[in-house]
């Protein structure tokens, strides 16, 4: 049966690969576009299943408009898939805060308006699909890129919390993290004016090599849709090797620390009966 899409990003990239690969399992998309001079070759996909709304997730004020849009023109949404993001690099130290809150603005406040827009009538209806495109990002961190981490790490806690909230009421959440996409991270992170940062970027670059995706935008779009169509859609889908590993490795060394500091955690810890004396 035709699931009604909102993809947002599907001018370019993942968000593109992703409304093409709906719209050939015969679905209805509409992607939300940048510019209005991408209309017709938009919905020229799929004539009358292809619909595009003009929305820029920095300016959250039009974000409701722009989905009441989507909804006159297919219904209520079955399937959000949030996609649009910007990179920002440079380190921590260096990063304008300007710039900081405009990251956060279009990575985490634009997309979580967008998702609480979608949200109610999803709630009503007792069903539907809410994708976050994340990236190994949003499990790992590396030099250069501390914005950007932050928004992903940001948007995986919130989705972590949602999928408990909606889950019971037949909404399925999923984060889906590929490698590192952000055009900003094709050279690796060189924005730096310390020459102490030097040698540490220069570490981060071979890493993020490894964690950058080399897979084709299509592949991804097929795997995620593929994903979503199971029985039981995974609540996180690490998409490629390399990815999977790097997470994998990530979350080893986190808990090798934690072992090693492991007497010193407990040293906290109440007596029990001083516990009960606190509860009591």
């Amino acid at each position: 049966m035709p699931q009604r899409f909102l993809i947002t990003g599907a001018g370019s990239g993942l968000g593109r690969a992703l409304a093409i690969a709906a719209l050939k399992r015969g679905h209805i998309v509409v992607g939300t576009l940048l510019k209005a001079s991408d209309v017709a070759a938009f919905e020229a996909l799929a004539p009358g299943r292809a619909h595009a709304v003009i929305l820029d997730l920095a300016h959250v004020a039009s974000i409701r408009h722009s989905v009441a849009n989507a909804q006159r023109l297919v219904g209520p949404i079955d399937t959000l898939i949030n996609t649009a993001e910007h990179g920002l690099e440079g380190t921590y130290e260096e990063t304008p805060l300007l710039q900081l809150r405009e990251q956060f603005e279009v990575n985490v406040f634009g997309t979580t308006a967008l998702t609480q827009t979608v949200l109610p009538a999803m709630r009503h209806r007792r069903r539907g699909n809410i994708v976050f495109v994340s990236t190994v990002g949003g499990v790992r961190a590396f030099a250069g890129l501390a914005a950007y981490h932050g928004t992903k790490y940001a948007i995986e806690g919130m989705a972590d919390a949602l999928r408990q909230e909606v889950g019971p009421l037949g909404i399925h959440v999923m984060c889906v993290e590929p490698g590192l996409q952000i055009p900003v991270v094709v050279d690796g992170p060189t924005r730096t004016d310390i020459e102490d940062y030097e040698p540490v970027l220069d570490e981060a670059r071979v890493v993020m090599d490894e964690a950058r995706s080399t897979a084709d935008p299509a592949a991804l779009a097929e795997a995620i849709l593929e994903a979503l169509a199971a029985d039981a859609p995974p609540g996180r889908l690490a998409l490629g090797t390399a990815t999977s590993q790097l997470i994998a490795r990530t979350r080893a060394a986190i808990e090798a620390e934690f072992d090693a500091w492991r007497d010193l955690t407990a040293s906290v810890d109440l007596e029990p009966e001083l516990r009960e004396q606190v509860s009591a």
